[in-house]
């Protein structure tokens, strides 16, 4: 005979890689894949069969950090984005595995009060038939909603991660942190599990535990999403500096263009006056000169500059361009 909780390794591994693989499935992902990933997630379950039956809180504490360490070495294996990026996914999907796992918890001693939820930890025996009805429909309910829970973070969080992004959270503080207050939370259901607490009891340190993991999740997404907005408005004061030093330059070509447009004219002037070229020739040049130097005036400095620089242009396009504008 086997003990329910050499099962209920494996189990917790898969749920874990599960609840990951929502934050990282659109991650960049390394040279083959899948083989990658069956390979090490085969590798995981394996060992998670190794027995080894907890006998004290922190006993078991060192079990489930133990798989978490494993499903975040299948992510290294497979993802080819930096390892804090990794991290926060993983932490990610381990908090939505301990929150399914919370929350179908209390729907199992909400249905079944006498069911003994914290006996696959022990050395209860696993044996066909002895199973009460009322127990299956608790078991099976508690699956349901640990899934659901699944949908509904992947709604809610998962699909915050882009395609191609890769999500990192800066402040490292706040990462040791969250990973803290998770571990904490492990800790105190581990110590809920060997202290045979009545099933009231159980319950609200479930709902506890469940509430710790939204806040956590709320806490890394809502920063991440202040990184993003961030991220962006530097993009957009980088294109804005860009615009305006291409203004800049732009007024400076025109007052350039000016000048020595007036030295033209001063010097055609002398030329005239001398009689040293055709008459015809020199009102040519003095047109195409006067086309150079019809700066727009609006009142409006930066309106001017824009204007007389798309004044140009449309010279050199044959576009004729009328301008009635008061800035």
């Amino acid at each position: 005979m086997i003990t329910y909780f050499a099962l209920y390794k494996p189990l917790v591994t898969l749920e874990l890689l599960i609840a990951e693989y929502i934050f990282t499935c659109r991650l960049k992902r390394k040279p083959m894949f899948w083989f990658r990933y069956l390979l090490s997630v085969t590798a995981c379950l394996v060992l998670s069969l190794i027995p080894w039956q907890p006998q004290t809180p922190m006993g078991l504490v060192s079990v489930f950090l133990l798989l978490f360490g494993m499903t975040y070495a299948v992510q290294l294996l497979c993802y080819d984005v930096p390892p804090q990026s990794l991290l926060f996914c993983t932490l990610a999907g381990y908090n939505t595995q301990h929150f399914a796992y919370c929350l179908s918890n209390c729907i199992r001693l909400l249905i079944y009060t006498d069911d003994a939820v914290y006996g696959l930890y022990t050395g209860q025996m696993l044996e066909a038939g002895d199973m009460p009805l009322m127990e299956l429909i608790a078991h099976a309910a508690s699956f349901f909603i640990m899934y659901l829970a699944y949908y509904a973070f992947f709604h809610l969080f998962g699909t915050r991660i882009k395609r191609g992004q890769t999500p990192i959270l800066r402040s490292r503080s706040l990462l040791w942190v969250s990973l803290l207050s998770l571990a904490v939370s492990v800790f105190v259901n581990a110590f809920v599990v060997y202290s045979g607490a009545k099933a009231t009891l159980t319950i609200v340190i479930n709902a506890y535990n469940a509430v710790c993991c939204l806040f956590i999740m709320y806490m890394l997404f809502s920063l991440q999403d202040k990184r993003q907005m961030m991220d962006e408005l530097e993009k957009i004061n980088a294109l804005l500096d860009q615009s305006r030093e291409q203004y800049d330059q732009s007024k400076r070509n025109i007052e350039l263009i000016n000048i020595k447009c007036h030295d033209l004219k001063h010097q055609l002037r002398t030329i005239g006056e001398a009689n040293r070229i055709d008459e015809s020739a020199l009102s040519e040049m003095s047109d195409i000169i006067n086309i150079y130097d019809s700066e727009i005036q609006t009142g409006h400095p930066a309106l001017d500059t824009i204007l007389t620089e798309k004044s140009l242009y449309c010279y050199k396009n044959h576009v004729s361009l009328s301008c009635i504008a008061d800035g």
